[in-house]
């Protein structure tokens, strides 16, 4: 995600919002962190929740104001879509970048019309299709299939 994020979305500055209690948020935190600094990118900003949570305003309040170019969220579905509805609210344009965990037709439930969709087509001609996505805010929708067995690689607003 972080090569993703570096090389086709051309971010420069990143900033990430973690499941601070979840091992699995933690270390695909720790990951895309070493990766995209070691891609020439910095984190700007670093906030975390805790899984259950209904109110990420504040925190994405201060991420907001380091106008990050891309925003990672290594979480579960469940607190994802809110953070990307509350996002939109907050007028947030940074795309949303984030895991597996995503992976749920709750997501759209829950996010409503702050989901966009990009496709890497270089991905999914390589067959790379799954377990990474991520969404922008934006106004589409994308294919709902569990475990990205046809899912795009990637997901971006339009």
């Amino acid at each position: 995600m972080a090569k993703f994020a570096a090389n086709t979305l051309k971010a420069k500055k990143a900033a990430i919002m973690l499941d601070f209690n979840s091992p699995y948020s933690r270390g695909l935190t720790e990951f895309f962190e070493a990766s995209f600094k070691k891609l020439g990118g910095e984190i700007v900003d670093k906030q975390s929740y805790t899984q259950g949570d209904r109110d990420y305003k504040g925190q994405l309040t201060a991420i907001r104001s380091k106008n990050p170019d891309v925003i990672y969220v290594p979480g579960y579905y469940g607190e994802v879509g809110v953070i990307a509805k509350q996002a939109k609210q907050l007028d947030i344009k940074a795309p949303m970048l984030g895991g597996d965990g995503w992976d749920s037709t709750q997501l759209w439930d829950l996010g409503g019309d702050a989901f966009g969709k990009y496709v890497d087509e270089e991905q999914l001609a390589r067959g790379l299709g799954g377990f990474s996505l991520g969404l922008g805010l934006g106004a589409h929708v994308i294919e709902r299939n569990a475990f990205g067995q046809a899912w795009p690689n990637t997901v971006q607003r339009l």
